[in-house]
């Protein structure tokens, strides 16, 4: 496997388990804090930290992949799908 690829998974899964501990610890600052998130809806503590512990698993689905290959093809699939589908909504 390419570094470089690697080094984007790991990117990729750092990025999103700051994101989500930060959804976790802080939700009214994450909402105001991230660009046009108040503009989807108004604050929901609940929902935001629903949220946060997708993208804590998100994140240990790409570390996980980063460090066994053998789990590679579904963790990263995994982490795709959901990301895909979520950016699809957006969308």
């Amino acid at each position: 496997m390419s570094r470089v690829v690697l080094g984007i998974a790991i990117l990729l899964g750092t990025g999103a388990i700051a994101n989500g501990i930060f959804m976790l610890i802080s939700p009214v600052n994450w909402y105001f804090a991230v660009p046009g998130v108040t503009t989807t809806g108004p604050f929901n503590q609940h929902f935001i930290r629903d949220i946060g512990l997708i993208f804590l698993g998100v994140g240990a689905a790409f570390l996980l992949g980063a460090m066994r290959p053998v789990y590679r093809t579904v963790s990263w699939g995994a982490a795709a799908t959901w990301l895909s589908g979520h950016a699809l909504f957006h969308f």
